[in-house]
């Protein structure tokens, strides 16, 4: 399988994958599965992205495509593909760090990520989908990385209370003021 792009779902589910089989170039955007994938000898895997995990479907399908490679002796690609779509993030946050962020009552977009548990991936994507559709659902100061969260208005946005959010966004914008 070469220059393939799938936009719905893709099921390998126990397919036995022949040798020397080619996998390049492909793109999956929605879910993918290889539970009980058997994968032959010498298959190559070459230039094979995955779309963001906005949900649990897309991550399980991209957990099933990592075992299948362990499982079939595909160590150092499993690797690879845990290493650039896993979810470790390239810069963790520190404790210390964050305890007195928290504490000051602002925090960064990766802060803002921990606090409100969610992927620091996923709310850059929440961010770049607002600015396209001319709205902020988490309202925030400052520009890039130097913008900012307000910490008792992503409490109120956890709580899920969208008002005590929309009061919290004057006050975040007066106190910005302030500074």
């Amino acid at each position: 399988m070469r220059n393939c792009i799938f936009k719905g779902d893709v099921n390998f589910a126990n397919a036995n994958i022949p040798e020397q089989s080619v996998f390049e170039l492909l793109t999956f955007y929605r879910e993918v599965n290889f539970n009980s994938t058997k994968l032959n000898e010498n298959i190559m895997f070459k230039n094979i992205c995955f779309a963001p995990f906005v949900n649990k479907i897309g991550k399980d399908g991209f957990k099933s495509f990592v075992k299948a490679l362990n499982d079939n002796g595909y160590k150092k690609e499993a690797k690879y593909y845990e290493t650039h779509y896993g979810d470790t993030e390239a810069k963790k946050v520190d404790k210390t760090e964050y305890d007195i962020a928290v504490e000051s009552g602002w925090l960064n977009i990766k802060q803002a990520a921990l606090f409100l548990g969610v992927k620091y991936s996923s709310l850059l994507d929440m961010r770049k989908d607002d600015k396209i559709l001319g709205v902020q659902r988490i309202p925030f100061v400052g520009e890039g990385k130097n913008s900012r969260y307000y910490v008792p208005l992503l409490q109120a946005y956890k709580n899920k209370d969208m008002k005590k959010v929309a009061e919290l966004e004057k006050e975040m914008r007066q106190k910005e003021n302030e500074i």
